[in-house]
């Protein structure tokens, strides 16, 4: 689980409150289609859920490649999961693994890694490149089962990936790009066609996805759902039981889980053959430039229609800073960092101590700096990070007063 960190809002104080607004998106019959939302926009965009196997981040820095557990694709990994084993390999007593359902960098083919160099699905090699060290089986969509070897992905890039049936007959190797989907959060696959697929809208035109996707409900425990996951680039914190009239998000702590909306804000009510809301539960979702909104669901008609309505309300903040804010501005460069880190922080008040800390995606702390002594005005801090390998993290900067937290990347 990640850490769940305090709310940082220092764009000033509140200044108005646009009217809400209720909306009703449809994932069609039978939840035929995932589709997107973005909350400043308020447009949404939709593709076929059963049209791919495989989702790959285009990030150059992510190793991580999801299924579609959703729609019925499952993925395996047998007793002899060696790529020496490539020819003998078989199903003898496979077992499942799943993606995570609180971050898009946990996957079912990232299942047991130890952190870098090891990937799960394969070992860095230095340079952005990995190289394949497991064989897995995957059940498609169209209920085939096939072996699969993640062979490289070279300079962060190319993926080479190696398909068979179990007999070994129809073997074939292929390579996909992410430069070629540059400006997407994800690119798919479909291994039934073998064809790659590009059915994201822009990264930056969506913050939320209505989807099925397998829900971790107890340790090891998956069950496929419909909800609700977060694009990553948004925070989540849920209130509830509330009055939903009266709650204040600056009472609520956020996360990043993507699943923090996630799907039990309904439930299903045997009786009746009605889903009934949870009308106490509301979210706050705070976007990349700190706007705050407010979602409330109200109806849910399962999957006859695909149909979920809610209440969406926009918190806009001034960008002026108030003379009682203690931080003026943060900022950090170069992102993505190599060896070493520069801090730009500035204050009205120099604050007595700042703890500054680098975290990996589940939360564990690897870096800890203290600085004292600061004066007011603008601060020009040195950092080295010559011993986190390359990745993904999280940087808390901590003055006594408030936490912020931002994403960054190392490379070698």
């Amino acid at each position: 689980m990640k850490k769940i960190f305090s709310l940082l809002i220092f764009f000033g104080l509140l200044t108005a409150l646009r009217a809400q607004e209720s909306r009703t998106l449809s994932m069609g019959p039978a939840y035929a289609n995932q589709v997107y939302f973005g909350l400043a926009s308020g447009q949404t965009a939709s593709a076929p859920r059963d049209a791919w196997d495989l989702a790959f981040i285009s990030n150059p820095f992510s190793a991580s490649i999801r299924v579609n557990s959703g729609a019925g694709a499952q993925l395996f990994i047998p007793l002899a999961a060696d790529t020496g084993d490539w020819e003998t390999s078989d199903t003898a007593g496979m077992i499942p693994v799943f993606d995570s359902d609180t971050s898009w960098e946990e996957s079912a083919f990232n299942y047991g890694h130890g952190g870098h160099p090891d990937y799960g699905w394969g070992l860095y090699a230095g340079g952005g490149t990995l190289i394949g060290k497991r064989i897995f089986f995957i059940r498609l969509l169209d209920g085939s089962l096939k072996k699969i070897w993640i062979k490289r992905l070279d300079s962060g890039d190319t993926y080479t990936i190696r398909l068979a049936n179990p007999d070994n007959s129809r073997d074939t190797t292929f390579q996909i790009r992410k430069s070629d989907y540059q400006g997407k959060r994800f690119f798919y696959y479909d291994l039934r066609s073998m064809r790659s697929l590009d059915l994201d809208p822009p990264a930056e035109e969506w913050d939320l996805l209505f989807t099925k996707y397998s829900a971790q409900l107890a340790p090891g425990v998956f069950y496929p759902v419909t909800g609700v996951l977060s694009s990553g680039d948004i925070l989540v914190a849920k209130a509830g039981p509330v009055d939903t009239a009266a709650a204040d998000y600056r009472s609520y702590r956020f996360s990043e889980n993507i699943s923090g909306v996630g799907y039990d804000w309904k439930s299903f009510d045997p009786q009746s053959f009605q889903y009934e809301i949870e009308d106490s539960t509301l979210y706050w979702l705070m976007s990349s430039d700190s706007s705050i909104y407010r979602l409330i669901f109200t109806a849910f008609e399962g999957a006859s229609s695909g149909n979920i309505t809610f209440n969406l309300k926009k918190l806009t903040t001034s960008t002026g800073l108030g003379e009682e804010k203690n931080n003026d501005a943060f900022d950090f460069f170069p992102n993505p960092a190599s060896g070493r880190l520069y801090l730009m922080m500035a204050w009205k008040r120099a604050p007595e101590k700042v703890l500054l800390q680098i975290a990996d995606m589940h939360g564990k702390t690897l870096l800890t700096r203290s600085f004292e002594g600061l004066n007011s005005g603008m601060q020009r801090l040195e950092l080295s990070i010559a011993s986190l390998p390359a990745g993904a993290y999280l940087l808390l900067l901590d003055d006594g007063r408030e936490i912020i937290s931002r994403k960054l990347f190392v490379r070698k």
